[in-house]
């Protein structure tokens, strides 16, 4: 039997940490550390989740809340878990989400017999239309999995994973703080590379809360959406980065993804934003590796590429896309 860490961002969740924590304190495996980071959370959650812990005093013991002195956003709040975590292994918990009661020993149990360093179960995704089930698909090789973790999918999620602590120790892997945005798709690219093996288990051990108004990536309207988009496309450039001449394939794969999601920002830019946001993300995309630009129809030179710099062109560009999908509607 080895120690487990449950890490818990907390911020803004005073409705649902009394679930979460209950989840936690509650689980059937006996040897579990529990780190809470309040991100100066504005609300009563730490309140709550204080008074929680009263009810479970077997397990005080082994309950740390650390505190940031300034509100530093998801992505810290993740490496300051990490960083104070003495077990074996880490579990990632989101505090509007919760587990199943034997949720850490089904994972532990399958460790044990596998020796893998990420263990993963299903989980319930929670929507206002009713429960989906997410399932970790079968890979055969690491190759699948990192490529996974690069598509579009619940695939690349950090939670409902018992994860070897020294996977992020050994190889330095944390969040880039301030990109709080994909993280986890960050985190699990270069954990999957590092993983030098990993298995999957059919239970269900994590319930996903979708109907969170108040979470991060619930939160949307004009330059919210934008602020949004760069942290996720920081992540994106952080992968793509890391692969660079270490896997030419992932390289590759990492690349196009994170030119095709340039144009998502330049296009929430232009929507939302104004000149200096334009340029921002202008000046991204034109590090580019040119032979990805082509995917955007983004020129580097004549008359296009010139037209692609300027500011009104592109605004005047976006409002009749926008129109257009109107009308087709």
């Amino acid at each position: 039997m080895y120690k487990v860490s449950i890490l818990v961002p907390v911020y803004g969740v005073e409705q649902y940490i009394e679930r979460c924590s209950r989840s936690l304190f509650e689980q059937t495996y006996p040897c579990i550390e529990f780190i809470f980071v309040d991100d100066c959370s504005p609300d009563k959650s730490v309140s709550v989740l204080n008074s929680v812990i009263n009810d479970y005093p077997e397990r005080s013991n082994d309950i740390r809340i650390l505190r940031h002195d300034k509100n530093c956003g998801l992505a810290a709040s993740r490496n300051t878990a990490l960083f104070a975590a003495q077990g074996s292994f880490v579990f990632y918990v989101d505090s509007d989400d919760w587990l199943e009661p034997d949720a850490v020993q089904v994972l532990v149990n399958k460790q044990l017999e596998t020796d893998a360093d990420i263990v993963s179960g299903s989980a319930y995704m929670h929507t206002h239309d009713g429960v989906e089930e997410l399932f970790e698909p079968i890979f055969q090789n690491k190759e699948e999995m990192v490529l996974q973790q690069l598509k579009y999918s619940w695939d690349h999620v950090i939670w409902r994973r018992l994860i070897r602590r020294s996977l992020f120790i050994d190889n330095d892997i944390k969040c880039i703080d301030g990109c709080d945005m994909a993280e986890d798709r960050y985190l699990m690219a270069l954990l999957s590379f590092y993983a030098n093996s990993f298995c999957r288990i059919d239970e269900f051990v994590y319930n996903y809360e979708k109907r969170n108004e108040g979470s991060i990536t619930a939160q949307g309207g004009g330059k919210k959406y934008v602020r949004r988009g760069f942290q996720y496309l920081s992540n994106w450039i952080g992968i793509k980065d890391f692969f660079y001449k270490k896997n030419e394939l992932f390289y590759n794969e990492a690349a196009k993804q994170t030119v095709l999601y340039s144009q998502n920002v330049l296009d929430c830019v232009l929507k939302y934003d104004g000149y200096s946001g334009f340029r921002h993300i202008v000046s991204i995309i034109d590090c580019f590796d040119k032979e990805y630009l082509s995917l955007i129809g983004w020129e580097t030179k004549g008359v296009k590429g010139i037209l692609l710099h300027c500011y009104p062109f592109m605004k005047l560009r976006s409002l009749f896309k926008r129109a257009n999908r109107v009308l087709k509607k």
